[in-house]
């Protein structure tokens, strides 16, 4: 069999490596910027609402219906 020559395009990156999370957490920031100071969408406060009572009782979902 022929080795295959080694892909150049994307030499030395290897997804865990701190300059990709780096990157990765930078792009994010980037996306999530313009929406800084946006409201809260009508959605929104039902998962809001969600995460408050999982704050209070986090068993409460899990050992309800028993």
């Amino acid at each position: 069999m022929k080795k295959r020559p080694a892909d150049k395009g994307l030499a030395g990156w290897r997804p865990g490596t701190p300059v990709s999370l780096a990157l990765l957490t930078a792009i994010a920031c980037l996306i999530t910027l313009p929406f800084i100071f946006r409201a809260f969408h009508a959605d929104d406060t039902v998962f809001v609402w969600l995460g408050q009572q999982r704050l209070k009782d986090p068993l409460l979902a899990v050992f309800r219906n028993r």
